[in-house]
């Protein structure tokens, strides 16, 4: 099962059925799809950058320059040509580009330990042996994790990165704390069990973030417990809630998501229906017959306790003075 699918199933029992069995609303492709340009962002960072980690790593003195002007000819190549002239094109050119090729720079020594540990780009979920990995969930039938990770480096001895690419913003930090965007969890649980093409990195040896390609800034989701001092080095802001506890919190609803789904009931939950839902026209909490009953099944809320708002930020106070 694929992180993504296990979201759906996380959030709402009655979405993943339906995408389990192929249903969804009927869309046609444009290319101003926001998720058009997210994949297509994904494969030019892609084809720009594995080239770079497997024997052809730029000179420190030329990184920036040559990881940016691989980024621009992947770009060129694979915009389609309504897109070639656009503000988009223009924006990644210009901008986006020149500032991931920084941040690449600041996070490899420009390169330096690309020669030792390169980096992994679109990386599959599979142990060193080149076999699936199953991730234990404490539950008796277990998860074998399929999907790709975006972005995944040793940034020093024994300590890994994990990076998930977001076209223009990124989750929501308390959905992330509480289990409710667990991607970069699953991910790094398979980390630890030599599932990211032999990584084995432990859940406090691991940070994981997300960076948003438009703005051309990185936010770190969380960090192990062990990972502090190297989040320090990067000048990353430390949470409070580490990954350990994050990880801990995806199994718990996974342990109630399982129960429902061995007794064949693949119920709605309403919990996130504040939201917009791709899928609301499947639905029948619109329908009067249905509404108040839907309404009340809202157990993810009542297992995580979130009925109250918690506050908008876990990140460590640092006293004034201090780098972050």
């Amino acid at each position: 099962m694929s992180a993504s699918a296990l979201k759906l199933l996380i959030q709402c029992p009655y979405r993943f059925i339906w995408h389990r069995l192929g249903v969804k609303s009927v869309e046609l492709p444009t290319l101003d799809d926001p998720r058009f340009i997210g994949n297509l962002l994904h494969k030019i960072i892609e084809g720009a950058l594995r080239p770079l980690t497997s024997g052809r790593t730029p000179v420190q003195e030329r990184f920036i320059t040559d990881v940016t002007q691989a980024l621009v000819n992947e770009t060129h190549r694979l915009l389609p040509g309504p897109l070639a002239h656009a503000p988009l094109a223009l924006h990644l050119v210009n901008y986006a580009w020149p500032k991931l090729a920084r941040w690449l720079g600041d996070v490899t020594s420009h390169g330096e330990s690309w020669r030792t540990a390169p980096a992994l780009f679109e990386s599959l979920i599979r142990s060193s042996r080149s076999r699936p990995v199953t991730v234990d969930l404490e539950v008796q039938a277990n998860i074998a994790l399929t999907g790709k990770v975006d972005f995944a480096m040793t940034i020093a001895p024994q300590f890994g990165l994990l990076v998930d690419w977001k076209k223009s913003s990124i989750p929501n930090s308390k959905d992330f704390n509480r289990g409710l965007e667990p991607q970069l969890a699953l991910y790094a649980l398979a980390g630890a069990q030599d599932g990211i093409d032999g990584t084995g990195w432990s859940l406090a040896n691991t940070i994981v973030g997300h960076y948003n390609i438009l703005s051309g800034e990185f936010a770190i989701a969380t960090s192990g417990s062990g990972s502090d001092a190297i989040a320090k080095q990067f000048k990353w802001t430390v949470r409070r809630k580490k990954l350990e506890d994050i990880t801990t919190t995806v199994k718990s609803l996974w342990n109630l998501r399982h129960e429902e789904v061995v007794t064949g009931r693949f119920a709605a939950d309403t919990s996130q229906c504040e939201d917009f839902c791709s899928d609301q026209d499947l639905c029948r909490k619109g329908s009067p017959e249905h509404h108040q009953r839907l309404d009340q099944q809202k157990r993810l809320k009542k297992l995580l306790g979130i009925d109250k708002p918690l506050p908008d930020s876990n990140a460590e106070k640092i006293p004034e003075g201090q780098d972050p």
